[in-house]
């Protein structure tokens, strides 16, 4: 079973603002999270997922349901290096067999919810900058779409057009012909679509063409 810890101890205002940064904190790599967490605990990084405080070893994740495995790495990681001082969680959710290694733990403990960490971000008004998931989608979706118009262009029309008559004429030679004329259609499609498509003048050129401008206007001057 999984424990999740709700946002129940702030207002409805806060809780909604609070799963917004929450949200932003699991899309944010693994560098620009790190920081974060160094800055808005004053602690240092050590490893993955472990950092060092001055009253306490903190092992954070927000991304993932914290797990056995989890405990273990942090308590070993406390063991190894002899460290006098308490071993902290930070997470949105447990599982029950990481609850069960709390409970019979021979160290202090001390578990952080979404709700404590997020009090921390209000009182030193520090908040999360990153994109959303739908965000960087819509981002992704730009750049697919971008590169995908750049490619389908006249200058292109020679290579899908002969390319997609090889395949329909390999696809009259040679077994599983569906594919191969399947493919050469499409192809064809491509190029044939192309043809209405115009070539955009690449900014690098454009500059070069401007340049150019210039400095025959000043050398004719």
């Amino acid at each position: 079973s999984i424990k999740k810890f709700k946002l129940n101890k702030i207002s409805i205002q806060d809780q909604k603002f609070a799963r917004k940064c929450f949200e932003k904190l699991r899309y944010l790599d693994s560098t620009s999270s790190n920081k974060f967490y160094e800055t808005l605990l004053d602690i240092s990084h050590i490893n993955g997922n472990i950092f060092n405080g001055t009253k306490s070893v903190f092992y954070i994740s927000t991304k993932h349901i914290l797990t056995d495995l989890d405990f273990m790495t942090a308590y070993d990681y406390y063991l190894t290096n002899k460290i006098n001082s308490e071993l902290s969680f930070i997470s949105s959710e447990v599982s029950e067999s990481f609850t069960k290694l709390v409970q019979n733990s021979p160290i202090k403990i001390n578990m952080f919810s979404e709700t404590d960490l997020f009090l921390i971000m209000k009182e030193k008004n520090l908040y999360p900058e990153a994109k959303s998931e739908t965000q960087n989608n819509q981002k992704k979706f730009s750049i697919a779409k971008t590169k995908l118009t750049s490619s389908i262009t006249r200058t292109h029309f020679k290579e899908f057009f002969f390319s997609g008559l090889s395949l329909i004429f390999i696809s009259v030679v040679i077994p599983f012909s569906t594919y191969y004329l399947i493919f050469g259609s499409i192809l064809l499609l491509l190029s044939l679509i192309s043809l209405f498509i115009k070539n955009k003048t690449p900014a690098n050129i454009l500059l070069d063409k401007n340049l150019s401008t210039l400095i025959k206007d000043v050398t004719n001057k």
